[in-house]
């Protein structure tokens, strides 16, 4: 599948991280597959929802794209010591949050019948 969200609208529009374009592009199929597995892949992508669906994968692919980047935690500076952030946990959570932030109100969300 085409991505959903190029490059330009990411940078322009959402005023999105900067990065290479090809990591964004990479970025952007793991933010969309991380939002098709919570909408149960009931996404019709020509649909009215596509404004709310291309902000909500905009914003996973920022969430992925700061935690991808090693944030470093602590630093020791006699025999070298780095520690790095690793939680996926609050990966997980913050890229929950802002897909709910932009899906809640579409019913793409209910996992109910």
């Amino acid at each position: 599948m085409a991505a959903v969200v190029d490059y330009e609208y990411y940078s322009v529009n959402y005023g999105g991280d900067e990065m290479p374009p090809m990591k964004f592009y990479a970025l952007e199929i793991r933010a969309r597959k991380y939002i098709d597995s919570m909408t149960f892949n009931r996404i019709d992508y020509s649909k009215r929802v596509m404004e709310e669906v291309k902000l909500a994968i905009c914003a996973v692919v920022s969430v992925i794209n700061k935690h991808d980047s090693k944030q470093i935690v602590s630093e020791k500076t006699g025999d070298n010591s780095v520690t790095y952030v690793t939680s996926n946990i609050s990966k997980e959570k913050e890229m929950y949050k802002e897909v709910k932030m932009y899906l809640a109100d579409t019913g793409l969300l209910f996992r109910g019948i």
